[in-house]
């Protein structure tokens, strides 16, 4: 089955470094207008000046460009893209401008280098959607959670106030998030503290007790010699005790976390 399982993850991963790319840059001067704006299939996709370029994902299939220049009538370029990296340029010299496609040894030498420095940005993202995991069901837009962060002291890389305040920058987007103050304040009223390892039940508990239908329990953990951690995180339905949802970010940086969280969030959904 582990087998089976990393096999599954190579072919993914496979199918995201073989993701081609377009790269369009403009050549010329600075006669008129000399920006232009680049559609991909309907969508902007960025403006250039002379000189400047954009590099993007390419899907396979038909493909229409677009472009875009103040003053001139606009021009396309129909591509169909059979998994390969296609090389624009547009020229912008003087009243009239062309759009070419060229192969990668026509294109200006610094083209190689930033091609594989974005594939290399790619392959690393791919790497890091493969180790990160979620599964589950979200709450309602709007729901209430209280977050409660499992402190690990043999981590000196990050600290709970710090992972809360990640982590609620995800959900405070779509969610009310309890504030740590108005825990506090009704724990100390009734006699009541959570310190330590916080179980299931503690969270559910200290949920209801604050009036949130969920109670969101986050741990982490340092890894040996490396700048990264491993977060987990359980969404516990206080009305049901049950587990809604689970995330999981392995191996990330901690000023990761914002983004990292909402990538498998927005996957998940």
């Amino acid at each position: 089955m582990k087998l089976f399982i990393t096999a599954v993850v190579w072919l993914f991963s496979c199918s995201i470094y073989a993701q081609s790319i377009l790269f369009v840059y403009v050549s010329g001067n600075n006669n008129g207008s000399a920006y232009t704006r680049i559609e991909l299939n309907g969508v902007n996709i960025g403006t250039l000046g002379v000189k400047e370029h954009l590099v993007t994902d390419f899907d396979q299939g038909l493909n229409k460009l677009t472009f875009h220049r103040r003053g001139y009538n606009q021009l396309e370029q129909i591509i169909f893209n059979e998994n390969n990296d296609h090389f624009i340029q547009i020229n912008v010299a003087g009243k009239k401008w062309k759009v070419n496609e060229y192969s990668l040894n026509e294109m200006p030498d610094f083209t190689s280098s930033i091609i594989q420095e974005y594939k290399r940005k790619n392959e690393e993202k791919a790497v890091t959607l493969n180790s990160n995991y979620s599964n589950g069901v979200m709450p309602e837009v709007g729901s209430t959670i209280l977050t409660l962060i499992n402190d690990e002291a043999e981590c000196p890389l990050i600290n709970p106030d710090v992972i809360s305040n990640y982590v609620n920058a995800v959900f405070l987007r779509q969610y009310r998030i309890v504030n740590r103050n108005e825990l506090s304040a009704i724990l100390d009223e009734q006699k009541l503290s959570l310190s330590g390892l916080i179980s299931f039940d503690e969270s559910i508990e200290a949920g209801n007790l604050i009036g949130a239908k969920f109670s969101l329990v986050v741990s982490y953990q340092c890894l040996p010699d490396s700048e990264k951690i491993i977060l987990t995180l359980n969404l516990i339905n206080c009305e049901t005790s049950q587990i809604e949802w689970v995330g999981i970010l392995d191996k990330v940086r901690p000023s990761e976390i914002s983004s990292e969280l909402t990538e498998i969030i927005e996957n998940n959904n």
